[in-house]
């Protein structure tokens, strides 16, 4: 059996071989394209999406229409969500937070602003 190097990241042989392939590969791969969250759940070009997927999923193996109408509205969620539609509940809150008269741009959260 070979011997086991050194821990990762303390300069071995097998570490700098392994970075600088990353590294030589990095941005140079074909077929790859870089997507935002929305394109990835919604397609874009050929790439289908994943909800999609599921959706032509869930229709492959007959579900019924009960779960179906379950499952389309967590898929809407998370569509809204990773288009910007509907905010996070800590974006809401900075927003919220930002926007109130009393703030006064110095990351100081009064008690009036909390209530």
């Amino acid at each position: 059996e070979p011997e086991p190097g050194p821990p990762a990241g303390q300069g071995g042989d097998m570490d700098s071989k392994r970075d600088s392939r990353a590294s030589a590969s990095c941005g140079r791969t074909a077929g790859v394209e870089e997507l935002s969250l929305y394109e990835v759940m919604v397609g874009r070009g050929e790439f289908k999406g994943l909800v999609p997927m599921v959706l032509t999923y869930l229709e492959l193996i007959e579900t019924d229409s009960a779960t179906m109408s379950s499952l389309s509205g967590y898929l809407d969620f998370i569509v809204a969500r990773a288009s910007g539609r509907l905010h996070t509940p800590a974006r809401w809150m900075r927003d919220f937070v930002c926007s109130h008269p009393d703030y006064r741009q110095d990351s100081v959260v009064s008690e009036r602003i909390a209530a």
